[in-house]
């Protein structure tokens, strides 16, 4: 097992943070999101097993607010996450775990 922390900036658009690979198994732990204007985020995962996507959550949030989201997520071989943000520079941390 091993811990992995993913740090970065968002640009507009469509953001491919993570993708599993090989890993067969692995757990999104933690995401959080700040940026000091307002934005809009969504985050989805892309299910490689069945070719779909699956859209967790959107939210319209006011310059300033942060996100913690502490649900889990799974990930299994070459699912992804996605997160979709409607201005550049939302800075992003996730804590994921490797199984």
């Amino acid at each position: 097992m091993a811990n992995l922390i993913l740090q970065g900036q968002l640009v507009v658009g469509s953001n491919i943070v993570y993708t599993a690979g090989d890993i067969t198994l692995c757990q999104v732990i933690a995401i959080k999101y700040y940026n000091s204007a307002a934005y809009d985020i969504e985050l989805r995962k892309y299910k490689s097993s069945t070719a779909s996507t699956v859209t967790f959550y959107n939210l319209s949030l006011a310059a300033g607010d942060s996100v913690s989201d502490n649900f889990s997520y799974i990930l299994e071989r070459n699912d992804h996450l996605e997160i979709i943000s409607s201005v550049a520079g939302t800075d992003y941390y996730i804590n994921i775990l490797q199984v």
